[in-house]
């Protein structure tokens, strides 16, 4: 079975002060592992055994993100 995320899931207070940052968040969203300038020093943070337990990506600034389409 796969799991899939709340698509309404609001991860601002989450995210809070890790934008042009790569992140790494535990597999429901709730808290920062790791984080770093560059997506290899945030993965080497990372023990091999939980790699694929995590979620790794990049966070843009709030003024990126449109408010309208």
């Amino acid at each position: 079975m796969t799991k899939t995320m709340n698509k309404n899931k609001d991860l601002s207070q989450t995210l809070k002060g890790y934008e042009n940052k790569w992140v790494v968040l535990t597999p429901d969203y709730e808290r920062v592992v790791s984080s770093g300038d560059e997506l290899n020093e945030t993965m080497s943070r990372v023990e091999q055994t939980q790699k694929d337990k995590v979620v790794f990506f990049k966070v843009i600034p709030p003024s990126y993100v449109p408010t309208t389409l």
